[in-house]
C-alpha cells in the first residue's frame, strides 16, 4: 500500500440509466474483512443522489476526458466515482477466448481492457498478476467484467497489455518489453461481432454480443457464451 495507495475497483457491471424523473442513488459499502464479521471495518460507507452530483458538475463544465467525479467521503478513506454520459448507446457483452496456441509466459502482469471512441479512460475487464490468467475448459478467459456501454455512432476497442511482473510499466514501455494486442469494432443494435488479435505464438478471439440498453436490465451478468450461439 505504500508503493500504490490507490485501490482500483470495478463496477457497476451494467449501465446505469439516469432520467430526470427517476432518481438514481449511488451506495458504496467498502470494508476490510476481519477474522469474524464483527471485526470487519468499513473504509467507505456512503450514499448520494447521482442527479444532484451530475447537475452541479455540469455547471462548472465537463472534464477533458468526458468524465466527472463524484467524491464519496468517509472517516477512513475517500472514494472517487468517475461517471461518464453516453447517449444513444448499446450494451456490448465481451468475451475473450484463446483461439490458438499456448498462453503467455508466467511472471507477467497485465490486463484486458475496453475503451470507446468518446471516452479516454479505459474500463478494466480483468487485471492479473504473475499468476496464470484463469481460463475455462473452452478457452474463455474468466473476466471480472463483461459489459460496457458504447455509443452507436462510435467504436469499441478491446485490448490486452502485459509486462514483466518484476518491472514497472514505464520501465518496460521504455525498453519495449510490453506485449500488447487490440481489436476495434463498430457497434450494432443486435447480433455478434468476432475479431482476432495475435500475441506472439498464440491468438485471441474477441466475441462481442450486442443488445439495446434497457431501462430495467436483468441483474444477471452472463459469465459464459452458453446462451449465445457460436459462430459456425
Amino acid at each position: 500500500m505504500v508503493q500504490d495507495p490507490y485501490l482500483l475497483l470495478t463496477g457497476p457491471t451494467r449501465p446505469v440509466v439516469v432520467t430526470k424523473d427517476d432518481p438514481v442513488m449511488i451506495e458504496v459499502y467498502l470494508k476490510v474483512k476481519g477474522d469474524t464479521e464483527n471485526e470487519d471495518k468499513y473504509l467507505v460507507y456512503f450514499a448520494d443522489d447521482v442527479q444532484d452530483s451530475v447537475a452541479s458538475y455540469y455547471i462548472s463544465g465537463v472534464s477533458a476526458d468526458n468524465l466527472y467525479p463524484i467524491l464519496c467521503p468517509s472517516k477512513r478513506a475517500m472514494l472517487e466515482v468517475r461517471v461518464g454520459e453516453i447517449r444513444s448507446s448499446v450494451e456490448a457483452t465481451i468475451f475473450v477466448r484463446v483461439a490458438k496456441g499456448l498462453l503467455w509466459p508466467d511472471d507477467f502482469h497485465g490486463h484486458f481492457a475496453a475503451r470507446t471512441s468518446s471516452e479516454r479512460q479505459s474500463v478494466i475487464l480483468f487485471d492479473f498478476g504473475a499468476d496464470m490468467v484463469p481460463v475455462d475448459g473452452d478457452g474463455y478467459t474468466e473476466l471480472s467484467r463483461h459489459v460496457v456501454s458504447v455509443e452507436l455512432e462510435g467504436s469499441l476497442q478491446v485490448y490486452f497489455m502485459a509486462w514483466p511482473d518484476h518491472k514497472s510499466f514505464k520501465a518496460c514501455q521504455d525498453g519495449n518489453e510490453v506485449v500488447n494486442g487490440e481489436v476495434r469494432v463498430n457497434p450494432e443494435k443486435a447480433g455478434r461481432t468476432y475479431a482476432n488479435f495475435s500475441l506472439g505464438s498464440f491468438e485471441m478471439e474477441v466475441i462481442v454480443a450486442w443488445s439495446l440498453v434497457l431501462s430495467d436490465p436483468h441483474p444477471d451478468v452472463p459469465d459464459s457464451l452458453e446462451n449465445y450461439p457460436h459462430r459456425a
